[in-house]
């Protein structure tokens, strides 16, 4: 039993290079199971088309999202201006301007040449809507059902990848549900994404495992609530309660809830209360052999994260002005049709 969708036909694992493999699938159509020269991952690579108005790759990027990374730039000064030389070229995915020679990428063929420089990209935006996520509190929400579509750490990153953290929270807020260029709901992505590990996206990860005489028990239930009375967004969240099924290794999905939750496990009416660490990796192993007895591991706790700034870089300057000016970005591609 895996934990995630099928992605066009494709079920990929359930970790960071999975959610990789399967954002690429829809994104492209690519499937980065096969080498790069395959006919199948060939297109991608392939020089844009103004019929997809000009993104690029296996992930669908466009300017501003590269410049950002550091790859690409425009021949104009930065500007916050809407109508400004700056914000009409970074927007317009022709691919005038320079490449910067960043990671030896001094070509859009050099970037598009297979998975290397791409999945680098991506994996920079995996990073930076954490941040963002983060910092909009929409962690709080983790764990919550909308319109019966869970929100978690994969799926709100991969929402924001189509059209930007701020519709992810209009969404978890009930307000929105926006859309992409070809009306993809942001729902779509939130739901279609669910589940992955995406590791150091954030620090924090609880793991559960269920034994019975040392073997992993497949098909149990596990209880999972979670309150966070602290929250900024707590009166329209509540406690959260999720019920979820072991796989054959007696894992449920990993739980990322706000560092400072209160979260409690139940299996068989018995239950274990523990606190999300705000950079910790814990795992509980649950034996049903005798009544429940319960085994915690944690890992050594990693350097803690630097709390994000806002504004920090020019991307999120030009997502704050869009918030109420322009269509919102997504961090790795914007608003395009597929």
């Amino acid at each position: 039993m895996s934990f995630v969708k099928a992605v066009k036909g494709n079920t990929y694992p359930d970790d960071r290079e999975g959610f990789l493999y399967a954002l690429s699938r829809r994104e492209s159509s690519s499937d980065l199971n096969l080498p790069d020269h395959h006919q199948t991952n060939l297109k991608p690579q392939r020089v844009h088309s103004q019929g997809h108005r000009g993104y690029i790759g296996y992930f669908q990027f466009g300017e501003a999202a590269l410049y950002d990374a550091g790859y690409f730039t425009v021949p104009h000064p930065f500007s916050l201006a809407k109508n400004s030389p700056f914000q009409m070229a970074i927007t317009n995915n022709d691919w005038t301007g320079t490449w910067t020679g960043k990671n030896g990428v001094r070509s859009k063929n050099d970037f598009l040449e297979g998975r290397k420089h791409q999945i680098d990209a991506m994996n920079f935006f995996i990073q930076r809507h954490c941040s963002v996520l983060r910092n909009l509190n929409i962690n709080e929400f983790y764990g919550k059902k909308v319109n019966g579509i869970e929100l978690t750490e994969s799926g709100c990153c991969a929402g924001a990848h189509l059209v930007g953290a701020k519709h992810v929270l209009d969404f978890a807020l009930g307000i929105a549900n926006e859309t992409d260029g070809n009306k993809t709901p942001i729902s779509h992505y939130i739901d279609l994404f669910a589940h992955y590990n995406l590791g150091t996206c954030c620090q924090r990860k609880i793991y559960i495992r269920v034994k019975k005489d040392g073997k992993p028990v497949s098909g149990k239930s596990v209880i999972v609530e979670s309150d966070y009375p602290k929250g900024k967004y707590y009166k329209q969240i509540g406690k959260i309660t999720n019920t979820y099924t072991t796989n054959e290794e007696g894992r449920i999905p990993v739980i990322v809830r706000h560092p400072g939750a209160k979260i409690k496990i139940s299996v068989d009416g018995i239950s274990k209360e523990l606190i999300q660490e705000s950079n910790q990796v814990q795992r509980y192993e649950i034996d049903i052999s005798n009544g429940i007895s319960i085994k915690a591991t944690l890992d050594r706790p990693s350097t803690p994260e630097p709390k994000p700034q806002p504004n920090k870089t020019p991307q999120e300057i030009r997502n704050a002005i869009n918030q109420s000016q322009q269509p919102s970005y997504g961090g790795g591609r914007h608003t395009k049709t597929h």
